[in-house]
């Protein structure tokens, strides 16, 4: 019932109990002997006066009363959203992303920081959306590209709010927090959420210069990429500048391999295969000699001779790829079919040298293909990889997992980066 409607409901019941005549109200509340009482003028209107002031008092509170309730009421159902400072909060996993809000915590933008952060938020559209949202969308998105995984236990985050004008906002940081452990906790996924970083070496260097170890270890890292800063600017540089001059450090290296590893394959990519054609070849006419050429041995030989003029012929990386990979098979079919231990030596020992080879050249290939690659084509390589990996069925004690290891990764927390960054060069 809305609060009109109410006061209407109020101001109807005082009419219908609130009648001009007191004297006959006061009637029907004293018999006299007969039945009947017949007061004074005086008292009639004494005790008539009494009673409508009692009544008048009763009502009014009785309205004060309602209103409050209303007023209450529309408090508890309709609280007030909570206020902030505009400003952003950077979420860092590895892939760093960036999410700016205005005054009611609503998200006016958000970008990605590094490569990671930018595969990260591919086909996500942020805005609108409340702070907290936010936050669990970017967490599933976690998920679902396994930067988190129910399989391991180092998952954590970083998460820092910074008001317009540099200031950290402490109630975003906390209301994100808050947010971020929530979602490990209905995923009973392992992770911790950090708002700092609290690295005894960084933090006792870092107050040196007025800063917090976490601003700190970002300045050293964009220092060892050959970025140069002057001690005098490590105070009044932002979070959000020193995330872009490291992603412009790494871009620039980015962009340098690349061009060298483009270089490296033109020269030497047909080369390489054919002194793997001329290798595998050779291995083959050697194992002709050694073998016992029994028909299935002789038939094996044959399809591989018959593949490495495959080989010589290729078209493209691809079939090159696939044509040695079914060689390396043909010599584990091969070796199955040798009794003599001689034998089967020889054959593994004509693959690990052709592995060896090719492994260089392959590895060579892939990292080109990782420098090359868009973040849409890594979202979606990564989607078909770790889609599995995500909530986990084993019960735990999400609170109790954050309070004994919170510690333990704000100490840490560059360390344990850098850990995620090797893992990271071999999730392909």
């Amino acid at each position: 019932m809305k609060k009109f409607d109410i006061e209407k409901q109020l101001k109807k019941e005082l009419n219908n109990n609130s009648p001009a005549d007191f004297a006959s109200v006061w009637a029907k509340c004293e018999p006299n002997d007969g039945g009947r009482y017949e007061p004074k003028a005086s008292v009639v209107v004494a005790k008539a006066f009494d009673h409508k002031r009692f009544c008048a008092i009763a009502l009014a509170g009785l309205l004060a009363i309602s209103l409050i309730i209303v007023a209450l009421w529309q408090v508890f159902a309709n609280p007030a959203p909570m206020k902030f400072s505009k400003g952003y909060f950077v979420l860092d996993i590895n892939p760093s992303i960036e999410v700016c809000y205005d005054e009611n915590g609503t998200v006016t933008s958000s970008k990605g920081l590094n490569d990671d952060g930018k595969v990260l938020l591919v086909g996500m559209d942020l805005i609108g959306n409340t702070y907290g949202e936010a936050a669990e969308k970017l967490f599933l998105r976690c998920l679902s590209l396994g930067y988190f995984s129910s399989a391991r236990e180092d998952n954590a985050v970083l998460a820092t709010a910074v008001g317009e004008n540099g200031e950290r906002d402490d109630a975003m940081t906390s209301a994100v927090k808050t947010a971020l452990m929530d979602s490990f906790s209905q995923k009973k996924v392992k992770g911790v959420v950090i708002d700092g970083v609290t690295t005894p070496e960084l933090q006792t260097i870092a107050e040196n210069f007025g800063i917090d170890a976490q601003k700190y270890g970002l300045i050293l890292t964009y220092l060892a990429l050959g970025g140069k800063l002057d001690e005098a600017e490590y105070k009044t540089i932002t979070i959000r500048e020193l995330y872009a001059k490291i992603e412009e450090k790494k871009l620039e290296q980015k962009t340098a391999q690349k061009a060298q590893s483009e270089q490296i394959l033109a020269e030497f990519e047909q080369k390489l295969y054919e002194t793997l054609a001329e290798q595998i070849s050779g291995l083959v006419e050697t194992l002709e000699v050694y073998l016992s050429l029994e028909d299935e041995t002789q038939e094996k030989l044959d399809e591989l001779q018959g593949a490495v003029v495959e080989l010589e012929n290729a078209e493209n990386q691809w079939k090159r790829k696939k044509i040695v990979d079914n060689i390396l098979v043909g010599l584990d079919e091969l070796k199955e079919l040798q009794t003599d231990v001689l034998a089967a030596g020889l054959v593994e020992s004509a693959k690990m040298s052709i592995t060896v080879v090719y492994k260089f050249f392959d590895e060579a290939f892939c990292q080109l293909l990782k420098i090359r690659a868009t973040p849409e084509q890594l979202s979606a390589v990564r989607l078909r990889k770790f889609s599995d990996y995500g909530e986990s069925s084993e019960e735990f004690n999400a609170k109790t997992w954050q309070e004994q290891h919170e510690k333990q990764f704000k100490e840490g927390w560059f360390d344990l980066k850098e850990t995620w960054q090797k893992a990271r060069e071999q999730d392909f």
